[in-house]
């Protein structure tokens, strides 16, 4: 069953000595299975609109978006894995060395927090923290 709720999604982007705060928030659809929470949301990029999606479990989070731009970067607590961001401007190769990923679900509430590294070309480029909160939309 297909849930309407509420995705609220905040970030924090550390390169170059500077700081980037990142929040979004947008309506979406919450559904589970095979054990597994989907969450599909609809963003803006610019004059586009980009589909995304988040697929939860207790050890991993899945981030895939398709339109403006196109990847699926994968979370996993103490794992490294490699993600291609296709954007207009041409694609990159990416490896996501995650930190820290929790996930917790109570009271019709979801919430999942990863902090994670980010390299291209095996080049350090950023420490990031990604926090997504979906609750029931009112």
């Amino acid at each position: 069953m297909t849930k309407r709720v509420w995705v609220a999604i905040s970030g924090v982007r550390y390169a170059d000595g500077e700081r980037e705060d990142v929040e979004m928030a947008a309506a979406g659809e919450y559904f589970e299975k095979d054990g597994i929470s989907y969450v599909r949301y609809d963003e803006d990029e610019g004059t586009d609109t980009v589909r995304s999606m988040i697929k939860l479990r207790p050890d991993c989070m899945e981030i895939v978006k398709k339109g403006a731009v196109n990847t699926t970067m994968i979370f996993q607590q103490g794992k490294n894995t490699l993600a291609s961001y296709m954007t207009p401007a041409g694609e990159l190769f990416m490896e996501i060395r995650t930190g820290r990923l929790e996930v917790y679900k109570d009271n019709g509430t979801l919430e999942a927090e990863t902090e994670y590294s980010l390299m291209i070309n095996g080049q350090h480029v950023s420490d990031n923290r990604i926090a997504v909160r979906v609750s029931a939309a009112g």
